[in-house]
């Protein structure tokens, strides 16, 4: 259950736009639906040859290079 207002102008109040509402799941569907359900395949991998996570230094560099394509742009 949950309730809610929705307004277009968020400094005005809209008493139509109020709701009262009930999300209804189906859980044996949503359990086959699950069983169906496969492994999203690694597209990537940030290890190093000796094993060390190098997400935080590729981010770096990633962000670094935006920042030189922007200013040569």
């Amino acid at each position: 259950m949950f309730v809610g207002a929705d307004s277009d102008n968020f400094d005005e109040r809209i008493e139509l736009k109020i709701f009262h509402s009930e999300v209804v799941v189906d859980n044996e569907k949503v359990d086959q639906e699950m069983k169906a359900y496969q492994k999203i395949p690694r597209i990537t991998s940030f290890l190093d040859a000796r094993g060390n996570n190098t997400l935080d230094e590729t981010i770096q560099a990633n962000y670094r290079q935006v920042n030189l394509d922007v200013e040569q742009f």
